[in-house]
């Protein structure tokens, strides 16, 4: 729903890999599972998501509802509702203006 993902707010960012390097050009890959089969390579979430971690990213990878590998944010400790509230009555420069403080 608009207003309710991390994206909209420009707090998240989706990391993908080329998932197939055989192949010509980029093949993007959200797939969360090491990818065996002939011409694809394992793809090294659990290194990725460390490394954000340790630049005081929140990695998806570690959700435990909902694990979302090549997803990343910072929300500085606020809740969505919160922002989308403030969103709807204050408009996004508020958002802002919050996020700013943090």
């Amino acid at each position: 729903m608009p207003g309710f993902g991390w994206h909209a707010y420009g707090l998240a960012v989706d990391y993908v890999f080329d998932g197939n390097l055989q192949k010509i050009g980029l093949q993007w890959s959200w797939d969360d599972a090491d990818l065996t089969k002939p011409g694809k390579q394992p793809l090294p979430w659990k290194r990725l998501g460390g490394l954000g971690a340790s630049l005081g990213l929140e990695w998806a990878g570690y959700w435990k509802h909902f694990p979302e590998c090549p997803h990343f944010q910072s929300v500085y400790g606020l809740k969505i509702t919160q922002v989308y509230n403030i969103l709807i009555n204050e408009g996004l420069p508020a958002v802002w203006k919050i996020l700013d403080k943090k």
